[in-house]
């Protein structure tokens, strides 16, 4: 895959992520604060060139957003963790916000 390619993909990968909290909720209106996104990542392991590449393309949309203001004027904040590609670890992270997220909704 050459560069330009993958910058493409990355790039529609992360818009892909981020998208529902580019517009915001009404969730988002009632705190204050950074928007904090969290991500187990596999940055080392068999599919490590796949989580470095998200990585990156996350990072670079949550900066391109900050810099346009962050959403509803809030500025969003990347964490991730590695997972190495392996469901324990991943299920292990904890959570950047310290809530416990099952399938996508906070517990």
């Amino acid at each position: 895959m050459n560069n330009t390619r993958r910058q493409i993909v990355t790039a529609a990968g992360a818009a892909a992520t981020l998208g529902p909290w580019v517009h915001g909720s009404a969730n988002a209106q009632a705190h204050k604060g950074p928007i904090v996104i969290g991500a187990a990542q596999p940055a080392t392991g068999v599919f490590s060139f796949a989580g470095v590449a998200m990585n990156q393309g996350l990072g670079d949309i949550v900066a391109w957003r900050n810099a346009r203001g962050g959403v509803m004027k809030r500025e969003l904040r990347y964490v991730w963790e590695d997972s190495g590609f392996k469901l324990t670890r991943a299920i292990e992270t904890p959570s950047p916000t310290g809530m416990t997220i099952i399938e996508g909704k906070p517990a």
